[in-house]
């Protein structure tokens, strides 16, 4: 039943928001959030709807005390993707 309900709910976000929602994307994307706060650190996604955008689906990871940015990408298309993320998070 739960698998149902999952699909359901991916299929409906197709249908509101144009594209696949990934529930192991999500689940992966809190827990890089909350891996973030533990070393002080606020992950951002970047608020783009439009997938032919530069930094849709990028991450930005800020100080949580200073608000500065601490990890991006460089150039002019700023942020990472979620698995430069995790390399970034899980470094010594």
């Amino acid at each position: 039943m739960e698998h149902a309900l999952q699909y359901i709910y991916e299929l409906d976000l197709q249908h509101s928001f144009g594209y696949t929602f990934d529930m192991e994307d999500k689940v992966r994307e809190n827990r890089l959030r909350r891996m973030a706060e533990r070393q002080g650190y606020i992950l951002q996604k970047s608020k783009r709807r439009d997938p032919r955008a530069r930094d849709f689906g990028l991450y930005t990871i800020v100080d949580a005390d200073t608000n500065g940015v601490i990890a991006q990408r460089g150039g002019s298309a700023s942020g990472l993707n979620i698995d430069q993320v995790e390399a970034w998070l899980n470094q010594p």
